[in-house]
């Protein structure tokens, strides 16, 4: 069986079970970023999240492109929410740590990565997704030192 993000595709839907289910990570992350009145900022995360279960879950050219679409929007995104804080004062160091971490993860259990185990339960890349998710939703947290 062919791999990708080092998990097995399988021909039946979710071609990519664990890695399907881990993008709920984002979808979760977005109801918590909506909460926090981060409503674009939540839907580009939300539209991350539903681009990563159409692909993990029915790899194709279109669910592809919804789901880098989404993850440039995130990450562009991302950056602007840092920049903001990084100005307040507030330097988001629990999401740019628990970001940094994810990378290693990411670019470690990827096909052909040196942790990369296309048999195994907990898949690298689904890590990946709960760590991304968490740390945009820690970046979106406001502490309490800083002014709205």
């Amino acid at each position: 069986m062919e791999t990708f993000d080092c998990e097995l595709i399988r021909s039946a839907f979710p071609a990519q079970p664990i890695n399907t289910l881990s993008s709920l990570a984002f979808i979760i992350a977005a109801a918590y970023l909506w909460r926090r009145r981060h409503r674009l900022f939540g839907t580009v995360i939300a539209l991350t999240g539903v681009g990563s279960i159409l692909f993990h879950g029915n790899p194709s050219s279109l669910s592809s492109a919804l789901h880098d679409g989404a993850l440039v929007a995130a990450i562009l995104g991302s950056g602007v929410l840092a920049l903001r804080r990084i100005r307040l004062g507030a330097v988001p160091i629990a999401s740019i740590l628990v970001g940094a971490i994810g990378i290693v993860v990411w670019s470690t259990t990827r096909t052909g990565g040196s942790w990369c185990d296309p048999d195994a339960l907990i898949q690298g890349h689904a890590v990946w997704h709960v760590m991304a998710a968490f740390a945009v939703g820690a970046l979106a947290a406001k502490p309490t030192h800083e002014s709205s």
